[in-house]
């Protein structure tokens, strides 16, 4: 049975417009980035990328987001349904320590999530959610929003 290892949450304000969980190798300029014209990922239906060291999701800048990093020691169980998007599939990882940043710009956000393992292929189970004011129909709906996005790691053989 699959167990959580560690997590780690990470609040990303309305300014950032394409926050990425990126490996620090690719921010140090040793390996591939999304910002390479090498970078070749697969597009999620326009709210995420996911290719060679790096996710980068499709934000609104009027939106908050928060980002949860999660390492397992094999695969989770599917959540309930409550996701918007979901996405499985698998992702290289350079030095297999994480970091928040900003595609566009310098911001970076939180502390490295550290996978323990660098130069390894990942399982990877990512998924959105945008929550929305729907409980108080006497204001409008987007007076409150807030995407949720969620990374579940685990090696592709178990622990």
């Amino acid at each position: 049975m699959a167990e959580p290892i560690k997590h780690m949450v990470v609040e990303i304000k309305s300014a950032w417009n394409s926050p990425m969980v990126v490996d620090s190798a690719a921010l140090a300029g040793e390996d591939h980035a999304p910002w390479d014209e090498e970078w070749s990922p697969s597009g999620l239906d326009d709210w995420a990328r996911a290719g060679h060291n790096a996710v980068v999701f499709d934000k609104n800048m009027d939106i908050d987001a928060c980002i949860r990093l999660e390492l397992w020691t094999d695969e989770p169980s599917p959540t309930p349904p409550m996701w918007d998007h979901m996405w499985d599939g698998d992702i290289y990882l350079r030095s297999g320590q994480l970091q928040i940043h900003d595609l566009h710009e310098a911001w970076s956000r939180g502390d490295v999530f550290d996978v323990g393992q660098r130069d390894a292929t990942w399982a990877v189970r990512i998924q959105h959610r945008r929550l929305e004011n729907d409980q108080e129909p006497d204001y409008p709906r987007d007076i409150y929003q807030v995407d949720l996005f969620k990374l579940q790691f685990w090696k592709l053989e178990a622990f």
